[in-house]
């Protein structure tokens, strides 16, 4: 983790505010139940305390975190 200069960050509580207010929201607007909570954390966290989310899953990140920087390991 060091020599990638990776830290560890928990959780706050306005990240994990953020993610339920997020969730609300998807669900209201007819997302699916495909989609558990901390899907929304991961991505509030990220959002908020971080620079950007490594995920495969962009497609899904970038339609509902829009202000995220979305990083797609397998593309180049």
């Amino acid at each position: 983790m060091q020599r990638l200069e990776v830290s560890f960050s928990a959780n706050n509580s306005m990240s994990v505010v953020e993610a339920g207010a997020e969730w609300r929201a998807y669900r209201g607007g007819g997302g699916s139940r495909n989609r558990i909570v901390p899907d929304f954390i991961v991505a509030s966290h990220a959002m908020l305390l971080a620079d950007r989310l490594l995920t495969r899953d962009r497609v899904f990140y970038r339609s509902q975190f829009c202000r995220l920087q979305v990083v797609d390991p397998t593309s180049d």
